[in-house]
């Protein structure tokens, strides 16, 4: 079995001047303590990811850069073009770009992000808040032979793990996290 952790990323400042390069929108302040709710959410469950593939949009990198440090645990993370897309392009990212991950996270946008989700999980319909967590379940040993029949397993907003996250041990600090582009890039 093979899990898909889909992570819309957190909200952006649309306040700061960004050079109208939509690439470079980064987050706001409310985005970045939901990144950090996220990372510390998957910390304490033990729902940590082993590989993540994440758009090269800014806001993107800063949502995943936050959470690991925030929740304290490494995976490896590489960059990925196709996440900047249409549904296709995502599809076909997680497909081709899985590798032999268990626990594969992926970061990205709107609209892909609920039409992909649905895609994957028997059409369900889906509309995913900024730094909302999906995680799909699929009976597969290969993200080659991912196909639409996903099971949602949960799916958690920062507003919803509000309240828990008080309960929550200290976050640790960790080192510093470095995003590899992606092969071929």
């Amino acid at each position: 079995m093979v899990s898909l952790l889909m992570l819309r990323h957190a909200k952006s400042d649309w306040q700061v001047e960004y050079g109208q390069d939509d690439l470079r929108r980064p987050l706001a302040k409310r985005g970045k303590r939901a990144a950090r709710t996220i990372g510390r959410f998957l910390a304490v469950t033990g729902q940590v990811p082993d590989r993540a593939l994440v758009s090269p949009a800014l806001r993107a990198t800063q949502t995943v850069e936050l959470a690991m440090t925030a929740g304290n645990w490494v995976c490896q993370v590489t960059l990925c073009d196709e996440l900047y897309g249409g549904v296709d392009d995502v599809v076909e990212a997680i497909r081709h770009l899985g590798g032999d991950s268990q626990v594969l996270m992926i970061v990205g946008h709107q609209p892909a992000w609920s039409l992909a989700a649905s895609r994957l999980a028997n059409g369900a319909e889906f509309d995913l808040p900024t730094a909302s967590l999906l995680r799909l379940d699929f009976d597969e040993d290969d993200w080659t032979a991912v196909r639409g029949d996903g099971r949602i397993g949960w799916l958690v907003t920062p507003r919803l793990l509000a309240h828990e996250r008080r309960s929550w041990p200290a976050p640790r600090t960790g080192g510093k996290r470095r995003l590899q582009p992606k092969h071929g890039a």
